[in-house]
């Protein structure tokens, strides 16, 4: 229809409830306006009073549908839809109206003689969409998913796993080659009519089953600090979640007869009344069966959970409480690496702190000094007149950047004492080091030294 809503004309004592406020004063609507909260509900009950009682119409706001098991039956139908929107006043959209269609787009759906069908643009969609990275991104997945419940009736069992991560308590945490794509291989086979899409369902249970559904488990790691620096490789023992040994993942006793629920006819799911939503049916759990017999072993769940060691690749520059998705088979864990701290090293971010104690006489007139860094020992250039506490920047030589070829830095804090005996490197002006543990008398040692050296004892 053409700008539907604004076709309904509003009577005088119903104006005043859509009253706008504007720079201009108040002014009020004299027709149904769009983004009030109860306007599709009135124009709805609008269209079900005029085009009510009549056969094979099926009205959804501004989409009228109309159908008959014949041409003359169809255009009788047709001609009475037509007589009655003129006869209210209503006008249709010219260039959005299909007539005399051996099939037709609606509600998502393609309707023709052999029935309804899943549109294959939504079908390709599903099938093509993005793994989720978040919980919006899923519930948006799982909408669209289960707008087609009708084609895969025990969708809510297989999709357990996924809803369980949109409860609160739950951390988000996606497991990869879950049941996100099984979906999706199974929606992205091209079905199209109701017995390919209900072969589909069995070989979609059949995958489903094979691929033993787990939330993902929390576990810790813990890293020296010079693990955290290089990386490494950590063996973790798991608990994982396999298929029960005693009823091979069916959850049922075997040689147990699996009988259709009567409640839902084998569908899984039920319709609200109330809200006209999808529910999994309360009489079989969602499982579509009618059956008591649990296994005892696993309570009806078909896993268990088993023990098992794997080896988790830890990379450069790790974070203390940094979390990670391993992959372990067909699941994804949730790994937590603990780093214990350094009594030289302090970290900020991908950045590194550290002291360095130097003499007077580095600081005065400057020189190389050998200091330890993350990746061994380095070299640090101390320039003349360096003042105590100050901060000397070593580019690219912090932590490893994730995911990035890049490094942080190495500020490397200065601190200055008295005299310095047993120095390592070089000082500008001083051609040799002098040790403290010589035998030598302070006259002597003089003698070793440049003039310079002398102006560095003096100054002492």
């Amino acid at each position: 229809m053409s700008h539907a809503y604004q076709q309904v004309v509003l009577e005088e004592d119903s104006r005043k409830y859509v009253t706008i406020n504007t720079h201009k004063g108040l002014y009020t609507y004299t027709r149904l306006p769009f983004g009030v909260a109860s306007s599709p509900a009135i124009f709805q009950r609008t269209m079900e009073g005029i085009l009510g009682g009549i056969p094979n119409v099926a009205i959804y706001l501004d989409d009228i549908l109309c159908t008959g098991p014949n041409e003359q039956e169809h255009l009788k139908t047709l001609e009475e839809v037509l007589q009655r929107l003129e006869k209210s006043g209503l006008r249709l959209k010219r260039s959005k109206c299909e007539f005399m269609g051996k099939e037709v787009k609606f509600l998502g759906h393609k309707i023709d003689a052999s029935g309804l069908h899943p549109l294959t643009e939504k079908v390709e969609a599903i099938a093509e969409a993005p793994e989720p990275q978040n919980v919006s991104e899923l519930k948006a997945y799982l909408g669209l998913l289960n707008y087609y419940h009708r084609f895969l009736p025990k969708l809510s069992t297989l999709l357990a796993p996924l809803h369980t991560l949109l409860k609160k308590e739950e951390k988000w945490s996606w497991g990869a080659k879950l049941s996100f794509f099984a979906a999706q291989q199974q929606f992205g086979s091209g079905a199209d009519t109701a017995d390919e899409v209900e072969l589909i369902r069995e070989n979609f249970l059949d995958f489903a089953k094979d691929q033993d559904f787990a939330p993902a488990l929390d576990n810790v790691v813990e890293l020296t600090f010079t693990e955290a620096v290089k990386g490494v490789y950590k063996d973790l023992a798991v608990d994982l979640f396999g298929s029960c040994p005693r009823c091979g993942g069916t959850g049922h006793p075997l040689g147990t007869e699996f009988l259709e629920c009567p409640h839902c006819d084998g569908s899984g799911t039920e319709v609200s009344d109330l809200c006209l939503t999808i529910d999994p049916c309360k009489k079989c759990s969602g499982s579509g069966v009618a059956t008591s017999s649990l296994c005892l072993l696993c309570n009806g769940t078909g896993q268990t959970r088993q023990r098992g060691t794997v080896s988790v690749a830890v990379p450069a520059g790790v974070k203390d409480g940094q979390s990670a998705s391993i992959p372990v088979g067909k699941k994804m864990i949730k790994v937590t690496f603990r780093v214990e701290e350094s009594p030289v090293f302090r970290r900020d971010g991908d950045d590194v702190h550290s002291d360095m104690v130097i003499s007077v006489a580095d600081a005065m007139l400057g020189g190389t000094a050998q200091g330890q860094g993350l990746y061994g020992t380095i070299d640090i250039p101390i320039p003349p007149g360096t003042q105590a506490d100050q901060k000397i920047r070593l580019a690219g030589k912090g932590f490893a950047h994730i995911n990035s070829s890049s490094f942080g830095d190495h500020y490397v804090h200065i601190k200055i004492k008295n005299v310095s005996w047993n120095m390592t490197g070089t000082c500008s002006a001083v051609s040799k080091s002098i040790k403290s543990n010589s035998s030598y008398h302070t006259s002597q040692k003089l003698r070793h030294t440049s003039p310079h050296s002398m102006c560095c004892l003096f100054v002492l």
